[in-house]
């Protein structure tokens, strides 16, 4: 849950424990930070899907694509998809 956005402050549940609180941090860091097959996902690139997002040009779920009448973005799949284009 979000709580504060500035400073930026989530709160997080988990059930996992350790002695240090900051091994709770690492893990629990990795529960916001996008994750692909191929590696991690780009700040810059996800920031720029949202956006189009949020002004209506496309939707990150394949429901919500239809039901707006808009292209879907799967980052994952688009990257595959451009990638035979190009070759």
């Amino acid at each position: 849950m979000i709580v504060s956005i500035n400073p930026p402050i989530i709160e997080y549940y988990t059930d996992t424990w350790y002695l240090d609180a900051e091994w709770i941090a690492g893990a629990a860091a990795g529960a916001f930070w996008p994750f692909y097959s191929q590696g991690p996902g780009t700040w810059h690139t996800i920031e720029l899907a949202a956006m189009a997002e949020r002004d209506g040009k496309l939707a990150f779920s394949q429901a919500k694509s239809r039901k707006l009448d808009v292209p879907w973005v799967n980052l994952t799949r688009t990257i595959i998809a451009n990638a035979r284009k190009i070759h």
